[in-house]
């Protein structure tokens, strides 16, 4: 699955988290996300590349190198060639997928862009900063026209996601709490965690829900709250693949594998 290892490919149908032989990394891997095609896998690790690996191969097709560190990435769901990266310099920018060229980059937000995402028509952003709000940005970026709601988390946000056709949205932050949104903004049902919650995501089906805690535990949820698998010694991000049948894992040693749900 994904990465090549020495004698070729390696597939793992586990109740745990395997990986292959050997890191595509030399840094910490901080985030995963799935091409809403499916078949293109992007990570971002700590020396601020981002990777575009191709799912059924294993082989990285691409890679871009940001001016800052990637807090978040987002692939537009209007155009699968835009994506969209939020810095640690308090600047989102977009990149052309295709060829990694930079179309174009926000004024810097008041806090560190801690987490980013389209809006379903592909004509705006939001952006999750570090005290707990969200920004909504027009796309291309119009400063004047940005605008910041009320914090929607009680500390720094660290994950958001949202389903392709804008209907359900996800938060999570460093209050050990997941929230479900619809559409407009109105809350749904939350979820709770032991821990910070580090990483979370919907899958694209927006049946299911994975996070990842300060506890290095991940959690699969459905979306009405019924837990349906808890693996332990996960540290780094996931992504849930595009059918929603399993999930990419990227570990400690900066290799990446992958849990059936």
């Amino acid at each position: 699955f994904f990465f090549q290892a020495e004698d070729g490919i390696r597939d793992y149908k586990v109740t745990g988290v395997q990986t292959c032989a050997l890191p595509i990394y030399d840094a910490e891997i901080q985030k995963l996300r799935m091409h809403p095609a499916g078949a293109l896998l992007l990570s971002v690790g700590a020396n601020k590349t981002v990777r575009i690996h191709d799912v059924a191969s294993g082989n990285a097709v691409r890679a871009l190198v940001s001016p800052a560190a990637v807090l978040d990435l987002a692939v537009s769901p209007a155009d699968a060639n835009l994506l969209a990266v939020a810095g640690d310099d308090k600047i989102v920018r977009v990149f052309n997928l295709a060829d990694g060229a930079a179309v174009g980059a926000s004024e810097p937000f008041a806090q560190p862009a801690t987490a980013v995402t389209f809006t379903a028509d592909g004509k705006g952003l939001l952006v999750g900063q570090a005290d707990g709000s969200v920004s909504l940005a027009a796309f291309p970026f119009q400063p004047e026209l940005a605008i910041r709601p009320a914090p929607v988390q009680d500390g720094a946000l660290t994950a958001f996601s949202r389903a392709a056709d804008g209907s359900l949205i996800l938060t999570a932050g460093e209050d050990k709490t997941i929230r479900l949104w619809n559409g407009a903004g109105e809350p749904i049902r939350a979820f709770a965690l032991f821990a910070p919650v580090r990483i979370a995501v919907l899958s694209p089906n927006k049946q299911m829900v994975a996070a990842v805690g300060g506890n290095n535990e991940l959690r699969v949820w459905n979306v009405n709250g019924q837990e349906l698998k808890v693996l332990p010694n996960v540290a780094g991000p996931v992504a849930f693949s595009a059918d929603g049948k399993w999930i990419a894992v990227a570990g400690s040693d900066n290799k990446i594998g992958r849990a059936h749900v």
